[in-house]
């Protein structure tokens, strides 16, 4: 994009936001960046059902896939972190783009060595893709506020949602079909196409490198510790994340191993939760976008991520070895309780009713401020396009 075309789009970006009818997807490279994530929400289910049939020949299959998922589960835990240090260091596409990267050669990996693999391999190719997909999560969540105005915040993050609840069902469909019209190592393929795609979009859109605004180089931890005291020194927020900490591993994984009801009833609760999550998603989203200093968005993004999925493998087993100790009606009255407890517990916390702190403004500074569209500061000189060296 040309230097004459940047400027054009934020003359565009600024008679938008005052405009009641304005809509995210009439911004190019928005519109660019979210049909990219399309393609990789899309390609994660994709090889959620490629993985699994992919396995299914060997005589250990459950085993194998019980590997697989739980090494991608773990190396999703263990990165966000580090994912939220990069996303506010450096530009965040080019954190994106890195992350395709790495999930497509663990992919292509997996593709390489075979589903007759040892466990290891498979083990360790699965923990590389998630990582991946750990340093992904923070750096797409913090890039947003620089592709569009703050007025179209929430509906910048609504279609986010849709796609996030949408692209599984078309991405499992999709695994599905390509694994039986060909064969389950084409799905495979397939994912690996929608790397590309990706990747493809992102190229072009220029940031601010975050260094640049902070000529002091500190240690990584120093990093995560920042972004932690930033988080537990707001109530409202360390209050929620905890809370999705409590839900999911004491509500979410018992109920989802000890509900044995009527279809119809499993699908009727699975919707309603399925559209308050979704809404949920939004609010929260757009409370911490609009809360929280661009330079420190991509490590309060990263604790959430780590807070809500971190303890949910913990209460899988501790709900298993309940529902053999206990039984099921007992494990679900704790489910119950637990979800009474975290919720009421919550409410009194100071700014929770605002998502925000009391006593200061939500950040207002305009999108094309800092950009994907906005030009270099004088005198700061700005890396190549994918490049991570400050």
């Amino acid at each position: 994009m040309s230097t004459r075309d940047r400027q054009l789009e934020i003359v565009n970006m600024e008679a938008l936001a005052d405009s009641n009818d304005a809509y995210p997807l009439t911004l190019p490279t928005f519109r660019r960046v979210w049909l990219g994530q399309v393609a990789n929400v899309v390609g994660d289910a994709t090889y959620t059902v490629a993985i699994a049939l992919f396995l299914l020949s060997r005589p250990d299959a459950s085993r194998a896939l019980g590997l697989v998922l739980g090494m991608a589960a773990l190396g999703g835990v263990v990165s966000p972190l580090v994912g939220g240090v990069l996303a506010d260091r450096y530009r965040r596409s080019a954190v994106i783009i890195v992350s395709d990267l790495i999930r497509a050669c663990a992919v292509g990996g997996i593709l390489v060595v075979g589903h007759d693999a040892s466990l290891w391999a498979l083990g360790g190719l699965a923990a590389v893709l998630g990582i991946g997909s750990g340093l992904y999560r923070p750096a797409y969540s913090a890039i947003l506020p620089s592709l569009v105005p703050q007025e179209m915040l929430a509906r910048a993050n609504g279609l986010r949602s849709l796609v996030n609840r949408v692209g599984v069902i078309v991405g499992a469909a999709t695994g599905g079909a390509v694994a039986s019209a060909a064969s389950p190592r084409w799905a495979l393929v397939a994912d690996l196409l929608t790397f590309l795609i990706s990747i493809t979009t992102l190229i072009g859109v220029h940031e601010e490198s975050r260094r640049g605004k902070d000529p002091e180089r500190r240690s990584f931890a120093a990093d995560i510790g920042e972004g932690l005291r930033y988080v537990s020194s707001r109530p409202w927020m360390a209050g929620v994340m905890l809370q999705g900490t409590a839900q999911m591993a004491l509500v979410a994984a018992p109920v989802a191993l000890a509900l044995h009801a009527h279809p119809m009833v499993i699908l009727l609760a699975s919707t309603l939760t399925g559209v308050g999550l979704a809404i949920f998603a939004v609010i929260w989203t757009t409370a911490l976008q609009t809360s929280v200093p661009r330079e420190q968005l991509g490590r309060v993004f990263s604790v959430d991520q780590v807070a809500v999925a971190g303890l949910t493998p913990v209460g899988f087993v501790v709900a298993g070895w309940l529902l053999q100790g206990v039984g099921q009606s007992a494990v679900a009255w704790l489910a119950t309780v637990a979800l009474a407890t975290s919720i009421l517990v919550a409410l009194p916390l100071p700014g929770l009713r605002r998502l925000a702190d009391e006593s200061q403004p939500r950040v207002t500074e305009p999108a094309h401020r800092d950009s994907a569209l906005a030009g270099p500061e004088p005198g700061l000189a700005l890396p190549a396009s994918g490049d991570l060296v400050p």
